[in-house]
């Protein structure tokens, strides 16, 4: 979708989803094309989808969160733990 062809990706992305709707990678290339078409709301929902296929993927992870940030759930600077939190 780089090249200016983000619709036709698109509909590529959701043909495919509709022939295996667990597909970790179709559901999270959809994802991704969503938030960088700044579609947060769909993106959101999308990423909700790949997570729960791959919910240790650290990227899917970030990328959710900067959807999550830009939606205003979330404020990244609470995103941070400090390094007590891992000892306690």
């Amino acid at each position: 979708f780089a090249t200016g062809r983000a619709q036709e990706a698109e509909q590529c992305y959701l043909k495919a989803l509709s022939l295996n709707p667990v597909s970790a990678d179709g559901n999270i290339n959809l994802a991704h094309l969503l938030r960088v078409t700044s579609r947060w709301h769909e993106a959101d929902v999308q990423y909700h989808k790949a997570l729960k296929l791959r919910p240790s993927h650290p990227q899917l992870n970030y990328f959710h969160g900067v959807v999550l940030e830009k939606l205003d759930k979330i404020k990244a600077e609470n995103c941070s733990i400090s390094s007590e939190a891992w000892f306690e």
